[in-house]
């Protein structure tokens, strides 16, 4: 089965189903603690948001979603390592 997409470019179901459950995995779409319909409807909008900068970084990068996302988790780890070492410098050296 095939539809056609806004742009005009054919879409297989598989293709589809695919991107409906990586935007469900990498944008924490699935993990929402939301109870009312405010906080779920900016969730899910936190959740496109990020989606999108995924899939624009994915295009410039060339790496799939999880390559993204562990790089990304990587500097931040990094980041906030190399902040602990700035606040508390004589007790981290070893």
């Amino acid at each position: 089965m095939k539809m056609t997409s806004s742009a005009g470019t054919m879409i297989t179901r598989n293709n589809a189903i695919q991107r409906a459950s990586t935007l469900k995995q990498n944008a924490s779409l699935e993990k929402s603690p939301t109870q009312t319909v405010t906080t779920q409807t900016n969730h899910f909008f936190a959740a496109l948001c990020g989606y999108i900068k995924l899939e624009l970084l994915k295009g410039d990068t060339k790496l799939n979603h999880f390559a993204l996302k562990s790089k990304l988790y990587l500097r931040a780890i990094q980041s906030a390592f190399a902040a602990l070492r700035e606040l508390n410098p004589a007790q981290l050296i070893a």
